[in-house]
């Protein structure tokens, strides 16, 4: 079973919870946020408590579950916002793992995406045994990119026109790390590094 929350330098990472949902849905309909995501828009509040209580029992990613974690800032107690959250769902018999993420335009360029993400990954590979992460991105969303670069993940190539969003085919770029490259390299939990 994997332990949450976790706890960085500045964030907190747990399971998103129904007191999440009013930030959740704020961020999930930004246009800067969601352009670069496959989720119906608008997002509603209904929409945000229908994907929290079928996680309800949750404690954390298990298999064949995608799960929202949701990321506040550490300021002593929780806060019940998120200023982002990251997506996990587990898969191949618990073998691998594919992530996601989004950070509030208020909260973006301080580090928070590669930190929470490098968190995700120490305990995904750590305790939940993982041997391979994934990770995809629309080729234009270039601060996304920049997260999985710093993060070491490979890219591994461009699969045109193969995701339907709003109606249009658009491009995804695909990356990926595994378990013997990531615990090879100096990875410091707070991303900045």
């Amino acid at each position: 079973m994997i332990s949450l929350p976790l706890t960085t330098e500045r964030l907190v990472i747990a399971m998103m919870r129904p007191h999440h949902a009013a930030s959740f849905v704020v961020y999930r309909n930004h246009p800067d946020i969601a352009r670069y995501q496959d989720w119906t828009v608008p997002f509603t509040a209904e929409m945000a408590e229908r994907m929290m209580g079928d996680q309800s029992a949750l404690d954390g990613p298990t298999g064949d579950e995608w799960v929202q974690l949701a990321i506040e800032l550490r300021a002593g107690e929780p806060t019940g916002i998120a200023i982002g959250d990251v997506a996990v769902g587990i898969h191949d018999s618990g073998r691998q793992a594919t992530i996601g993420y989004s950070i509030s335009t208020g909260e973006q360029g301080k580090g928070y995406a590669t930190e929470a993400v490098a968190a995700v990954i120490d305990l995904l590979f750590g305790e939940a045994g993982i041997h391979r992460i994934a990770a995809s991105i629309d080729p234009q969303n270039v601060a996304s990119r920049r997260v999985l670069d710093k993060l070491g993940f490979r890219f591994e190539g461009r699969s045109p026109l193969s995701v339907f969003v709003r109606g249009e085919w658009v491009d995804d770029d695909r990356f990926a790390v595994l378990e013997p490259e990531w615990t090879s390299k100096v990875t410091p939990t707070d991303g900045r590094g």
